[in-house]
């Protein structure tokens, strides 16, 4: 909320996804013990969805922004809930075969 009086709106989404990637990259590393890479792409699709979805209803069709919902910060949250899962398994599972 505090954001809204600080930063411009259209530019919001920016200034959050640095906390919402380090917290996401905290629950893929100390919070899921999986060791196989199909959980994490797993994982990835799920959220991913969840996020489109919730977006979609909860935020678009509830609110109807006047200038739209889905900009850059918004494909970039996507992008990030599809590729971050992914990589922290391939990067837990590759640390894992080396020792």
């Amino acid at each position: 909320m505090v954001l809204f009086f600080i930063v411009p709106p259209t530019q919001i989404g920016f200034f959050v996804s640095p906390i919402g990637i380090a917290i996401t990259l905290f629950v893929l590393f100390k919070k899921i013990n999986s060791t196989d890479l199909k959980s994490y792409l797993i994982i990835a699709i799920a959220w991913t969805a969840i996020a489109v979805i919730l977006d979609y209803v909860l935020l678009v069709k509830l609110f109807q922004p006047p200038d739209g919902y889905y900009k850059l910060d918004i494909y970039f949250y996507y992008a990030s809930n599809l590729i971050l899962p992914p990589v922290a398994g391939w990067i837990k599972t590759s640390h894992k075969t080396k020792t």
